[in-house]
């Protein structure tokens, strides 16, 4: 397996928010780096350190960030 290729986000984003088929949402604070695999999956950083891992499969996906980041 390849070693994720992670993105700095600056600024930090406020929250990020999934929403998948069904309704069912995802919510993380204060991401800080992302890596997007080739599959599609989301590998996510928070600037506490916190790891989360978000399958592909998301019909949306809502940012609060001041500015795109990438």
């Amino acid at each position: 397996m390849a070693t994720p290729k992670f993105v700095e986000l600056e600024p930090v984003e406020v929250s990020r928010e999934y929403t998948f088929p069904g309704g069912e949402k995802v919510r993380i604070e204060n991401a800080a780096k992302i890596a997007v695999s080739e599959s599609g999956t989301h590998r996510i950083e928070t600037k506490e350190g916190r790891k989360h891992i978000v399958p592909i499969g998301w019909i949306h996906i809502e940012l609060d960030v001041p500015a795109w980041t990438f």
